[in-house]
């Protein structure tokens, strides 16, 4: 292999961990996104009916959460 060929691989597989990267990153923040539009939703509801509930965010990266109604 010439050191022209070795840079090439080189590059490609930059790229490649490049666009891998962003798209992990673009996932999780598209995750995290509506995990908090569904928490809105849910302890919005819950306000308004009147009930108390219990929400536990599990990650902060994700939003990865649990949301328990209490009995009344």
């Amino acid at each position: 292999m010439t050191l022209k060929s070795i840079r090439s691989i080189q590059l490609y597989i930059a790229v490649i961990m490049s666009v891998l990267l962003i798209a992990v990153s673009c996932l999780v923040l598209i995750q995290r996104y509506f995990n908090y539009k569904e928490i809105n939703s849910l302890t919005a509801q819950a306000d308004a009916r009147g009930y108390d509930y219990e929400l536990t965010i599990h990650n902060d990266w994700t939003g990865d959460y649990s949301f328990k109604v209490k009995s009344r």
